[in-house]
């Protein structure tokens, strides 16, 4: 590995929501048990070690993983264009509308402007002439891909299971390629709504790949002399085991991993299991690929390399650590069927944070952030070493403006034109704009747009307890009190109607002594 940048996580700094009223708070702390709203830590960037050469094209200052108060906003220019190109989301968990003005550092954009980002820069890859860098004999036309690598569910309200406030808002955006994430698989019920006919799965099709993850349903018919058998043959990808990208400038072959998590027991008649990589590696589906099985005299079966691939370039999607030692295992085996100088590009995530790793001369491991703070970006020249390029666009209006070339500044476009939505930027496209809309809509019917609370400060997840912006000092002394009285005024509230005197004093005693801190 000749290279590796990182931008981690730091989850020590944490903001809450703006409140001097206790109940508020506590209501916020019950209300988003699984939302994480409440509690998006701050990044810091930390460069583990200097990558080979800066991009060109890379913001006139370095963007952070999230840009805060104290963090400068980066200038982007605009995006390199090669023969091949990326546009990544990863680990979104459900934040399709954004962050809105309670967590502004983390970006001002929603679904509809990624949306818009994606059209107005595939028109501008369009009529890009590559010229002499062109691999085809026929275009110098470059292609565009839009990926989404996993972990759409859980995070807000729209996320939580089991996830039907989704689907209407994935399904509007044109994803090339989509894959999953360990959230995607831990709930029967978002799973089923996932699969159910007509359903989001159904809708990505041969889009959704899965190379190690794994359906079986039950089968009464499995007779017990051949159970294994018949068992094998139930055991198929959820989506696809790969895909082939066919665009102008050659053919990509697409994988989609998930790290080993295991088995899963659902409650459903589905039976999930997450195949070991390893183990997947070894199988048919992957070998062929790669080589191509003959039979000697004697009927055994010989294994030689294919003579021409199928496929000109290997995108790997990874819902796992940029530098996972399963990536070291991808690597290694795509390699080695592959030899040394086929493009080899990893686009990884579930760490939640922004990295990027040489892997070697023609393979790079890409992670692109979470929570819809970061738009990632890949572009590459197929067979030639070093020409890797990657950009983390910080998610908001300027950043995307600034990466199309369009503007520097939402308030000069929206100033320009008093026709123009004042909601928008002028790049935003009518689709987008409709998106925006729609999720607008989706929002305040699911009630996600409702303030629970705010904070007058920030508190630190880290801090001891004799620190007054701890935040375990916090959610001790304010939280947890304020809660127990919440929970219980709203159980003596709904029967107060029944109480007797005598039950009513009982009730006063039970309030006082829950809100006694111990």
């Amino acid at each position: 590995m000749s290279a590796v940048e990182y931008n981690v996580t730091n989850n020590d700094t944490v903001p809450i929501a703006n409140t001097t009223n206790e109940d508020d708070l506590a209501a916020m702390t019950l209300s988003e048990s699984t939302n994480n709203s409440s509690f998006l830590g701050n990044y810091s960037t930390t460069a583990l070690s200097a990558s080979t050469a800066p991009s060109t094209n890379a913001p006139s200052s370095s963007p952070t993983s999230s840009p805060s108060s104290l963090t400068p906003a980066p200038t982007y220019s605009a995006l390199p264009i090669q023969p091949i190109n990326i546009i990544v989301l990863t680990d979104v968990h459900s934040w399709v509308m954004g962050h809105g003005d309670h967590a502004m550092a983390l970006g001002d954009i929603d679904y509809g402007h990624v949306l818009s980002f994606y059209q107005q820069f595939k028109e501008t890859v369009l009529n890009h002439d590559l010229g002499a860098d062109s691999l085809s004999s026929t275009s110098n036309t470059p292609d565009l891909y839009l990926v989404n690598n996993g972990d759409y569910l859980h995070g807000t309200l729209l996320g939580d299971d089991p996830g039907r406030y989704l689907s209407g808002i994935l399904g509007k955006m044109p994803y090339d390629i989509v894959t999953v994430g360990d959230h995607e698989l831990t709930n029967s019920d978002s799973l089923g709504v996932l699969r159910e006919p007509g359903g989001l799965f159904d809708e990505w099709g041969d889009r959704l790949i899965t190379s190690n993850v794994r359906i079986t349903t039950d089968d009464s018919s499995s007779s017990s002399s051949n159970e294994k058998k018949k068992a094998d043959a139930l055991l198929t990808p959820l989506g696809r085991n790969y895909k082939l990208l066919h665009g102008n400038q050659g053919t990509v072959l697409v994988l989609g991993f998930l790290y080993d998590m295991g088995r899963h027991d659902q409650k459903s008649p589905v039976d999930l299991t997450v195949e070991n990589v390893e183990d997947a590696l070894k199988q048919r589906w992957f070998t062929s690929l790669f080589m191509e099985t003959t039979f000697d005299s004697t009927g055994k079966e010989v294994h030689r390399p294919l003579e021409q691939f199928q496929f000109d370039v290997v995108l790997a999607m990874a819902h796992m650590d940029v530098e996972d030692e399963l990536i070291a295992l991808l690597h290694s085996t795509i390699r080695g069927y592959v030899g040394d100088t086929m493009t080899i590009q990893f686009v990884t995530g579930h760490t939640h944070k922004r990295a990027y790793a040489e892997l070697d001369d023609y393979a790079t491991s890409f992670e692109a952030g979470r929570y819809l703070e970061t738009i990632g970006y890949v572009s590459f020249h197929p067979g030639v070493a070093g020409s890797s390029e990657h950009v983390f666009i910080d998610a908001d209006r300027i950043s995307l403006g600034q990466s199309l070339g369009m503007s520097a500044s939402v308030e000069e476009e929206a100033n320009e034109d008093e026709s123009v939505d004042d909601d928008y930027p002028q790049w935003m496209t009518e689709d987008g704009m409709e998106l925006s809309r729609y999720i607008r809509r989706t929002v305040e019917h699911a009630g996600a747009d409702r303030i629970l609370g705010c904070s007058n400060g920030r508190y630190r997840a880290g801090g001891r307890m004799d620190e007054a912006d701890s935040l375990s000092r916090l959610y001790l002394e304010r939280v947890l009190p304020a809660s127990s009285y919440v929970r219980h005024a709203s159980r003596s509230g709904s029967t107060h109607h029944h109480n007797s005197h005598n039950d009513k004093k009982k009730d006063e005693g039970q309030d006082q002594e829950h809100n006694v801190f111990v």
